[in-house]
């Protein structure tokens, strides 16, 4: 490639960038609008749900048993020597 080539493709690559950046602005700019609806709190969005006491305790003992059937599998995995 000649040194105007080069010269030539450099000016087109700045002036892609400078198309992109423009695009890139124009992204940035949704992005900052639909996060300042997000962000504002009005609507269903951004909501936390909360669980009842007994909900969580209902979920906390369902995740206790997963520990220890996964704590007595692992166990007799040991024992019979077959750890991967």
């Amino acid at each position: 490639m000649t040194t105007a080539q080069l010269g030539a493709t450099l000016t087109q690559l700045r002036k892609e960038r400078i198309r992109i950046e423009r695009l890139l602005a124009g992204v940035d700019d949704a992005i900052r609008a639909i996060s300042g609806v997000v962000g504002s709190g009005s609507g269903s969005l951004g909501r936390r749900r909360w669980h009842s006491d007994a909900v969580r305790k209902k979920i906390a003992k369902a995740q206790k048993a997963r520990w220890a059937r996964l704590k007595r599998e692992s166990a007799a995995q040991i024992k019979s020597g077959k750890t991967s």
